[in-house]
This record gives C-alpha cells, sequence and structure tokens, in this order.
C-alpha cells in the first residue's frame, strides 16, 4: 500500500511542475512578442509618429521586419573614448573629432573630450541616433532621440526656407562672375591707373581741357606715397617740368599743384623731384609768374618740396629762393596773404632745424646738413624782418596770430623790426585781452592764447641780431 501511495505522489508531482514549466514559456513568449499578427512574429523598428512640435511626449510605433533589416544591415560607426578606424563605406555620426592616420592612411575617429551625448547619423535617406556608451537607449533616451529627430528636420526645413529667400535678393556668386566675364570688366590697381595717366599726359595731342582732367586725376593718386613713387619712375617730374613750361596758365598751376601733393612727406619722391631741376624752375616762376592764381600753388610745391630736406633748403639759398619770394609780384591783390605764407614758411623751417638739431646726434649727417642751412641770417639780408610790423595788420585773426609766432621765433632775429611794431603790439594786446575776457568761462581759450602771445613778445627785451655760427 506505502509504495502505491508513494508512486501516486511522484506522478502527480511530475505532472505540477511540467504544468509550471508550461506557463512560465508561455508568459515569457508573450512578454517578447508585440501585438500585430505578423509584424509581432518578425519583430520592428522604431518610427517618429507626426504629432504637435510643442508636445513633449513622442508616440513609438514598429515598422515592417523589411525596415528592420535595412537598419541592421546599415553599417553605422559606434565611437568610443579611443581612436578606432573608420572602415569604408560606415556613416559617421556627426559632432566626433576626425582625423587621418598618416602611417596607414585610414580615417579614423573618436568621441570628443567630455562628450557623452547620443551622435546623429546620416546616410542618404536613412538617419539614426548612435549611443557611444552602449547599443540600447533606455526609454527616455528614445523619446530624447525621437525629439531631436524632429528639431534637426525643422531646422533643415528652416534653412532651406531661408535660402530661398536669400537667393531672391542676392545673386549667387558664379553668376556675378559670368556677369562680369561677360561685361569684360577690368579692375586695375592704383599703380596701374597711374601709369595709364602718365601715358595719357605724355601725349602730344591733348587740349586744355583735357590736360586740366588728367591733372586732376593725378594729385588725387599721387597723394599716396607708392603712387607717386610709381610715377616718378615712369620719368613723371619731367613731364611735369613741361606743365610748369606750359603757356596756359590753368596748365602751369595745376602741375605746380601736382608736384606739390607728389612730394609731400615723400623722401625718395622730393630727392627725384630736386634731380629733375624743379626747384630752379619754382624760383624763376615766383620772380616772374603774373598770374595770381599761379602763385600760391607754386609757394606749396616749393614749401613741400623742402621741408625736412635741409639739403634743398641751402639750395634754396644758393640758388636765390628768399629774393624770389620777396620779389612776388607787387600787383598781386592778396600780397598780405601771400606774404604771411612767407614768413610762416621760413618760421617752420627755423623750427624744424632747431628741432633737429637739439635732438639728432650732433655727428649725424644731417644734423650737419641743417648746420649749413643759414637761414636766419638770409632773412635779415634780404629785408624780410621789415613784413613783421606791416603783416600784423592782416585782416583775419589766424593771419595775426601766425605773424606773432614767428615774431617770437624771430626775436633775436629781428629785434629792432619787432620793436619798432611796440605800439601796434600794445593796441593789439588791449584789443585781444577783451576778446580774451569775454571768453574765460568756455572751453576754446583761442585769444586766450594770442594774448599770451603778445605779452612774450613785448616783454622780450631785443637783442642785437647774431649771426648763425
Amino acid at each position: 500500500m506505502m509504495p502505491l501511495l508513494q508512486g501516486v505522489r511522484l506522478v502527480n508531482f511530475i505532472s505540477v511542475f511540467l504544468f509550471l514549466i508550461c506557463c512560465y514559456h508561455i508568459l515569457v513568449n508573450t512578454e517578447k512578442a508585440p501585438s500585430g499578427g505578423d509584424k509581432a512574429r518578425n519583430g520592428g523598428a522604431l518610427t517618429l509618429v507626426p504629432q504637435d512640435p510643442a508636445d513633449d511626449d513622442v508616440e513609438v510605433t514598429v515598422e515592417s521586419s523589411e525596415d528592420v533589416d535595412e537598419v541592421s544591415n546599415m553599417d553605422v560607426f559606434y565611437p568610443t573614448k579611443e581612436w578606432k578606424t573608420v572602415r569604408k563605406g560606415q556613416s559617421v555620426p556627426a559632432g566626433l573629432h576626425v582625423r587621418m592616420n598618416l602611417q596607414t592612411g585610414d580615417r579614423e575617429a573618436k568621441l570628443m573630450e567630455g562628450d557623452e551625448e547620443n551622435k546623429y547619423w546620416k546616410s542618404g535617406d536613412r538617419e539614426g541616433m548612435v549611443n557611444p556608451n552602449q547599443k540600447s537607449f533606455t526609454p527616455q533616451q528614445l523619446k530624447e532621440a525621437l525629439k531631436e529627430f524632429k528639431t534637426t528636420k525643422l531646422d533643415e526645413q528652416d534653412n532651406k526656407e531661408r535660402e530661398k529667400e536669400v537667393l531672391k535678393t542676392f545673386r549667387k556668386y558664379e553668376d556675378l562672375k559670368k556677369e562680369l566675364s561677360d561685361m569684360n570688366t577690368n579692375i586695375k590697381t592704383d599703380g596701374e591707373i597711374v601709369t595709364d595717366l602718365f601715358h595719357k599726359l605724355n601725349s602730344t595731342d591733348l587740349d586744355s581741357t583735357q590736360k586740366k582732367n588728367l591733372l586732376d586725376d593725378l594729385e588725387f593718386y599721387l597723394h599716396q606715397i607708392d603712387n607717386a613713387q610709381v610715377f616718378c619712375n615712369l620719368g613723371g617730374m619731367k613731364l611735369l617740368m613741361r606743365g610748369l613750361n606750359d603757356s596756359l596758365a590753368v596748365t602751369r598751376g595745376q602741375s605746380a599743384f601736382v608736384i606739390g601733393s607728389a612730394v609731400q612727406s615723400n623722401p625718395e619722391v622730393q630727392v627725384k623731384a630736386l634731380e629733375a631741376g624743379i626747384l630752379p624752375q619754382l624760383i624763376r616762376m615766383l620772380s616772374t609768374e603774373t598770374e595770381e592764381k599761379i602763385l600760391p600753388r607754386l609757394l606749396y610745391a616749393m614749401s613741400s618740396l623742402i621741408r625736412h630736406f635741409p639739403y634743398a633748403q641751402k639750395r634754396l639759398l644758393d640758388l636765390g629762393g628768399l629774393a624770389a619770394l620777396k620779389g612776388m609780384s607787387p600787383h598781386t591783390k592778396d600780397l598780405t596773404s601771400l606774404h604771411i605764407k612767407v614768413i610762416t614758411l621760413l618760421q617752420d623751417l627755423i623750427v624744424e632745424k632747431d628741432f633737429a638739431i637739439s635732438m639728432e646726434a650732433k655727428n649725424t649727417d644731417k644734423v650737419q646738413q641743417y648746420k649749413m642751412v643759414h637761414l636766419r641770417e638770409a632773412i635779415r639780408e634780404q629785408g624780410l624782418c621789415s613784413w613783421l610790423p606791416r603783416l600784423l595788420g592782416a585782416p583775419d585773426h589766424d593771419g595775426k596770430e601766425k605773424v606773432l609766432q614767428a615774431m617770437l621765433t624771430l626775436k633775436d632775429t629781428c629785434g629792432d623790426d619787432i620793436l619798432s611794431a611796440n605800439s601796434l603790439l600794445q593796441n593789439l594786446l588791449q584789443e585781444y585781452s577783451g576778446l580774451a575776457a569775454e571768453e574765460m568761462e568756455q572751453d576754446d581759450q583761442y585769444f586766450t592764447g594770442i594774448t599770451q602771445y603778445i605779452k612774450q613778445i613785448i616783454s622780450s627785451s631785443p637783442t642785437d641780431s647774431k649771426d648763425e655760427l
């Protein structure tokens, strides 16, 4: 009886055990297989269901097994923090550090330092996300990845629409190149333009209007140092010398203006102008020219040529330049203005010389050249000191200020003439003291400065004229 009972119990136990095993398998297979007929048996791929962009929740559905196979067969590069070789044909996610291995010739890639984010990849019409840390995503990661897909799509669409709007307003670079090529446009450098102007001005078949226009254009370009040097290298100074001898007053005046612009603050061109004989020609014209409008331009050309050029200043004195300046046409209506320009130029040259000698080393060539320019002595000998009292009657404040500055600079050279102007200086002091009192509360102290000049001149005791060593 006992063996039979034990056999029944064993059969019941085995039956219960087999039943539990069957239930477990059914339960496991039910959890793994998604619903939906054949789709459930074949597995699926994730897709994004269109919905409101503002919705934070992303719905996931399953595609057919064919799409799953296509995605699984897609060769996508999975980056790590170490360099890995990118095989040919692999889709490389965006935002990686990529390099070429010069030893093997292979392309390698890795995650950027500190980069732990999921990577977006695209190959043709297919796109997806790569998780660098593992080959699967949590539900939250899927949600974020699918949201990023939506954002990328919207950005691409916005960029395409923006590109269309830009193309409506602006033309492509290729279209502009073709249009300019069709127009046969030739853009020239300044040097090429100056060269063309030189050759045109050198032509003999020009009327007065054409000459004036060419000289106007040259004056504009020769302000630049490089352009002036190009012009001189072509022989431009000899061409301008010919313009100074032209029978037309407008050509003579404009040629002098171009010379002044070309040599101004341009040592190389100053030397070439001096070698071309410009200075003697200007001196002759200053003493013989009768056209009132040309004289200021001749003076401008001479001033630009000799400033900061002690050798040219000595040549000016040796060639009788001060006598030419003194003898400028006495019938000129604006003679006072011209004489103020001359006195201002001479005062500037004296200040320039004194400053250079004080700043430069004593034995430099430039200092030795300046010491050979006896300008103060030449001013006394030519009687230019006698201009100073008369020029105090200049009709404008600016003219009076320049004469007063010249008096301060020449107080030792022209002491007797300045002393003879004492009554005029007293009258000016009274006049400008009143004007200075009216501007005390203003930022501009212009009249106060002129008043100080007058006081310094009056207080300076005139001394005997001193010859330069």
